[in-house]
């Protein structure tokens, strides 16, 4: 899998993670990627390892960095909790660009 079907599918777990009235924060992500790549077939490429008390990703965490770098998700602080992640437009560009990709990880995350 590329960088961009990552991307593509990575922003489209923040959108269905704030629609279902998750905070949607680093550690959420973290958790969806690693339930997401344990329970299904969708590989992301992601290794995960027992840190402290749950599983971690630290390429997941340079990934959401990095994706963050190229505009596609960004951050919304809310005092005093911290900061939420959001998408772009450019992010829902990426995913209008590749949907069959977003589509075999919806009928394999079924």
């Amino acid at each position: 899998m590329n960088r961009v079907q990552q991307a593509a599918i990575l922003t489209r777990m923040v959108q269905q993670l704030r629609s279902e009235g998750s905070w949607c924060g680093e550690t959420q992500i973290r958790r969806a990627v690693f339930f997401l790549q344990e329970l299904t077939r969708v590989r992301l490429g992601f290794g995960f390892v027992l840190y402290r008390y749950r599983p971690f990703s630290f390429e997941l965490s340079y990934e959401i960095t990095a994706l963050r770098a190229d505009y596609l998700p960004k951050l919304e602080p809310v005092s005093p909790y911290g900061p939420r992640i959001l998408t772009t437009k450019q992010s829902n560009y990426i995913q209008r660009c590749i949907p069959n990709t977003l589509n075999h990880f919806r009928v394999q995350s079924d």
